[in-house]
């Protein structure tokens, strides 16, 4: 967990569904792609992180 917040990480370069999901379900092809509830955030952010967590 960081902040308290429970996560999962996923590795695309392994995961055939996961890097599916990541350009079907979330239309990136960038990692890292953040989705915390259904806000995406494409690529590190260090400030939107902070205001969603």
């Amino acid at each position: 967990m960081a902040k308290g917040a429970e996560f999962e990480e996923l590795d695309v370069t392994r995961d055939h569904q996961a890097l599916e999901d990541l350009i079907e379900v979330h239309q990136s092809r960038m990692t890292p792609t953040i989705v915390i509830d259904e806000k995406v955030i494409i690529g590190f952010d260090r400030d939107q992180l902070e205001e969603l967590l």
